[in-house]
């Protein structure tokens, strides 16, 4: 029997506001209570998908992705949400499921504030006045994040750090939320890193030393602090067992200029207001206050790594540029079973009686290293996505 789903969602600016009608608490028991009220609802089973502390412009979160794969599978035949921009904040995004996926799908859509409901519909079209509030919504998100912005472009230029989080080696001052402070049980971490690329090491044998001294990884010092909790791989629910250091993360944390002491920011900017988009903009437009706080190595120092990084791209680049670069079909989308770590491919080839033959197969680097087999084959693979597709 299909379920009948309630989405519940609370931004981080929700969080601000001393009003508590948009709570977590407060969506459901009025969501709950509506649904005691209507007796054609109360024979379904009831399925919750909460997101706390995410925006509704974008689709990217975790309950809302889980709804709609629910939705796919037919487990779901009911959505009700307290207003459409709990929903979505997105205009386009919102009438393209009101009018053309959920009466594709056969989904019954509420929005109780709205007085929407999609079965008391004529058609599959929606009401002038539910369209014109999903476009105040949309307009409303826009406009607020043009504000946050200049706030935050303001702060910036004042040499105070936004950031919700500190960079690992450091931690936000407990008496000022935009000046951070150097953590000394990380700190010599950052500077080993910096030392031993000076001393010719690559960022994938620095993660493998650091894996090798158990160093605290930046996810464990954030869970250790309280900040945030990592149980689990968000893409494939995997319970991660130990974090590990890997080469991206000795590269970007050694090519962040803050560890300098220097403040740098207009690094990215947004496609437009709203978008989900964003670009890098070019090194000379890029604004830098010196000085803002302590700095765990030199300029000199980081500068000089900065060269050796670069060098290092271009000898990479030109030693890859005559070898033949193989790719596979579900490259960059299996995860490992064991760690949740994405997948590595690789293509072998062995000479045989028959000629040569190719083994296409994915693997975790990490288990690997740890001398765990966990290697899945290509073919076994599309089997299973072909069987899927069949049924």
């Amino acid at each position: 029997m299909s379920k009948l789903a309630i989405y519940l969602r609370l931004s981080v600016e929700d969080y601000q506001k001393k009003e508590e009608s948009e709570s977590i608490h407060n969506q459901r028991a009025y969501i709950r209570n509506y649904l005691k009220e209507q007796k054609d609802l109360m024979e379904y089973e009831v399925a919750e998908y909460v997101d706390d502390g995410f925006s509704g412009t974008g689709s990217n979160r975790p309950a809302y992705q889980r709804l709609l794969d629910d939705l796919k599978n037919n487990q779901i035949s009911i959505i009700v949400v307290k207003d459409m921009s709990r929903f979505s904040r997105d205009y386009i995004e919102m009438g393209n499921y009101l009018e053309n996926i959920f009466p594709f799908m056969g989904i019954r859509f509420i929005s109780i504030n709205d007085a929407y409901d999609s079965q008391k519909e004529r058609s599959n079209g929606t009401k002038i006045d539910t369209q014109f509030k999903s476009l105040l919504y949309d307009f409303y998100s826009k406009e607020l994040s043009q504000k946050i912005r200049s706030i935050s472009q303001e702060l910036k230029s004042q040499g105070k750090n936004t950031n919700g989080l500190a960079p690992f080696g450091y931690l936000r001052d407990p008496n000022d939320k935009y000046r951070i402070l150097v953590d000394e049980k990380t700190a010599f971490i950052v500077k080993e890193a910096f030392e031993l690329i000076l001393q010719g090491y690559s960022c994938r044998k620095i993660a493998r030393i650091f894996n090798e001294k158990d160093y605290i990884t930046h996810s464990e010092r954030k869970e250790e602090l309280g900040i945030i909790s990592y149980k689990n791989n968000f893409k494939t629910g995997t319970e991660i067992k130990k974090r590990m250091w890997q080469g991206a993360t000795i590269s970007r944390m050694t090519g962040m200029e803050i560890y300098t002491g220097d403040y740098v920011y207009n690094r990215i900017k947004d496609s437009k207001i709203g978008g989900r988009k964003s670009k890098t903009l070019p090194k000379e437009e890029w604004k830098r206050i010196s000085d803002t706080h302590e700095g765990i190595i030199s300029k000199e120092v980081f500068n000089k790594v900065q060269e050796i990084k670069q060098q290092n791209i271009e000898k990479s680049f030109n030693k890859s540029s005559n070898k033949k670069r193989y790719f596979g079909i579900f490259e960059r989308r299996v995860f490992c079973k064991e760690c949740g770590r994405r997948l590595l491919y690789r293509e072998d080839h062995r000479k045989t009686k028959k000629g040569i033959s190719t083994y296409k197969k994915y693997y975790c680097e990490f288990c690997k290293a740890n001398q765990k087999s966990n290697i899945v084959k290509e073919k076994k693979l599309e089997e299973l996505l072909l069987d899927k597709i069949k049924n």
